[in-house]
């Protein structure tokens, strides 16, 4: 089982800080002005989500992990 440390930092705006690092990875994909409406697993894990963006489904998404910036 792998453990995750949560730490709670001040407001971190993901594209301005990490954008070029983020362009150049093959294995990350960065989704904008989009929100997960449910998470998809087994109750124990995670391994999808289903995705909401301006105000319609916009489709579903499978991954192994999941880094969330909450709203505000």
């Amino acid at each position: 089982m792998r453990q995750f440390d949560l730490i709670k930092s001040d407001h971190v705006h993901f594209g301005e800080k990490f954008m070029p690092e983020l362009e150049r990875s093959s294995n990350i994909a960065v989704v904008l002005t989009t929100e997960v409406s449910e998470l998809q697993g087994n109750g124990r894990t995670g391994d999808g989500a289903k995705l909401w963006s301006q105000g319609a489904p916009a489709g579903e998404i499978a991954l192994d992990y999941f880094v969330s910036q909450p709203a505000g």
